[in-house]
C-alpha cells in the first residue's frame, strides 16, 4: 500500500512542477477568404463573440477573418494550432443571421463560407479599418430625437 501512496505523490508532485506545461486557451474557429470547407481554429486566450474581425495567420501572410459561430471547449495550448495576432473589433459586425444566410449561399453557389461572408463587407472594413458611426444632423455619431407626426404614429 506504501508502493501506490508513493506512486500517486510522485504523480501529483511532477504535474505540479511540470514546466513544459502551458496555460489553457480557447480553440476559436475563424472563417478565412479561400478553398476551406469550413472555419480554421486559432488560439486565443479569451472568448470572441462571433462576428467579430480578427487577424490570423495563414502559411506567410496574415488574413483577415470572421470569428463563426461556434466556440469549441478548451485545450492545452502545446498542441500545433496557431494564434489569433490581433482583435480588430470588440463588439460583432456581422450578426449571426447573416453569418446563417453566407453559410446557405455558400452550399447554394458551391463557394466557401469564407468568401461569402468576407466578400460582402464593405471594402473599409475588408481592408481592416475601424467601424465609423455615421454623421448625423444634430451632430457628430448622436441619433437625432425626432417625434414622430400623427399620421406616421396611426400607420
Amino acid at each position: 500500500m506504501s508502493q501506490n501512496v508513493c506512486d500517486s505523490t510522485r504523480i501529483s508532485f511532477y504535474q505540479m512542477n511540470n514546466k513544459d506545461e502551458r496555460p489553457l486557451s480557447l480553440k476559436i474557429p475563424i472563417y478565412v477568404s479561400g478553398p476551406f470547407s469550413g472555419p480554421l481554429e486559432y488560439l486565443h486566450d479569451k472568448p470572441l463573440e462571433t462576428g467579430s474581425r480578427v487577424y490570423v495567420p495563414l502559411g506567410k501572410r496574415t488574413v483577415l477573418g470572421i470569428v463563426a459561430d461556434k466556440i469549441e471547449s478548451s485545450i492545452k495550448k502545446s498542441i500545433n494550432f496557431r494564434s489569433i495576432h490581433q482583435v480588430i473589433d470588440k463588439s460583432p459586425i456581422i450578426d449571426r443571421k447573416t453569418i446563417k444566410l453566407s453559410v446557405f449561399a455558400s452550399q447554394y453557389y458551391r463557394g466557401t463560407v469564407g468568401d461569402f461572408i468576407i466578400n460582402n463587407l464593405p471594402k473599409h472594413l475588408r481592408l481592416g479599418k475601424p467601424l465609423s458611426l455615421p454623421e448625423t444632423l444634430i451632430g457628430k455619431n448622436k441619433i437625432p430625437l425626432y417625434s414622430l407626426s400623427p399620421e406616421q404614429l396611426s400607420a
